[in-house]
């Protein structure tokens, strides 16, 4: 029966245009890896019409699971619920129309695999959520990853791909779907991660909590480091962005005030991104995982993160690793 659905949902090009959606071969992997690992218990962030549910509820029928999956559009859901009756599959796929950002903290049980197709601009903290309730030996996947030279694409999943690069309970290879560019789709791709476990106790993202400072925005000089703005962006969800060329290191101080610069101009309700870079080497090989750890953080020197959602807006200074979590109550 789904078979039927899919293969009407891909015949519709009207579709394909208003809603997007996983690539007819993403979601055979998805269905194929589910018998692959024996997975009963997945767990999907992003359900949108259900197309990719619809691969993987047929890969839970023959191993007797169930897919939890997490939407907060209504008409995406509305669409995803008569997707998934039509195709036979209203008791294997459980749908929530939930927030992800409020449904994974308090998720429990464990989860044999992950997907996660939701806002990227989130993914790196979808993972911090997801993460502890995944088995050990369990399987992380994120779409549209937009890895690749010259894919002006990449800066949605930048720190989700960081945390990947970084994490010492996670292996990550990179799978890319040609029959996307047909579509007119570049690169979408997928990382997919297995949780390993191999140095004891696995944590949200190591280091994430080094360092916490009080707020004090407003006390930076109007250009406080000299820069040149790489790139700026609006993404998919309309979160704005910037990538910034700082062509020298710079002193812990000097890449807080550069980030609060660009946090002033802002809202303090509108989720932003800063990424400071000292090489435009660094800024062209982002997001390339097969890169040796030392290459890939070359120069990356600090990102900037604001999201409505945190109590404390977020910097990440690499050249010593810390993480600044800055309480927006003192703002």
């Amino acid at each position: 029966m789904s078979g039927l659905v899919i293969e009407r949902l891909l015949s519709d090009p009207g579709y394909w245009r208003k809603w997007g959606t996983v690539s007819d071969e993403d979601g055979r992997f998805l269905e194929m890896l589910i018998g692959m690992i024996g997975a009963k218990s997945v767990l999907e962030v992003g359900t949108g019409t259900g197309f990719a549910a619809l691969y993987m509820g047929s890969g839970l029928l023959k191993t007797g699971g169930k897919l939890t999956t997490l939407e907060i559009d209504p008409e995406r859901l509305r669409r995803a619920r008569a997707n998934l009756e039509e195709a036979g599959l209203g008791r294997t796929v459980d749908l929530l129309e939930k927030d992800a950002w409020e449904a994974l903290p308090r998720l429990r049980g464990t989860f044999d695999m992950v997907f996660l197709d939701a806002v990227k601009i989130d993914a790196v903290h979808y993972l911090d959520m997801a993460l502890p309730r995944v088995r050990r030996g369990g399987v992380i996947l994120a779409h549209d990853v937009n890895w690749g030279y010259g894919n002006t694409e990449n800066h949605k999943m930048r720190d989700y791909l960081d945390a990947l690069k970084t994490h010492p309970c996670l292996e990550t290879i990179l799978l890319s779907d040609m029959s996307s560019k047909l579509q007119g789709i570049s690169g979408a791709g997928m990382a997919l991660s297995r949780k390993t476990c191999t140095h004891g106790e696995c944590p949200a993202r190591p280091g994430r909590l080094l360092t916490r400072t009080p707020a004090h925005l407003g006390s930076v000089s109007p250009d406080p480091v000299e820069h040149t703005v790489l790139e700026k962006y609006v993404d998919d969800y309309g979160n704005p962005g910037y990538c910034l060329l700082v062509g020298r290191s710079l002193t812990k101080p000097e890449v807080v005030g550069l980030c609060e610069h660009y946090l002033l101009h802002h809202e303090q309700n509108s989720t932003l991104l800063v990424h400071l870079y000292a090489s435009l080497e660094a800024f062209n090989y982002r997001n390339d995982l097969s890169s040796p750890h030392e290459r890939y953080f070359k120069h990356l020197i600090a990102q900037c993160y604001r999201h409505p959602r945190f109590a404390h807006d977020e910097i990440r200074y690499f050249p010593d690793a810390q993480v600044l979590l800055y309480g927006k109550a003192a703002a």
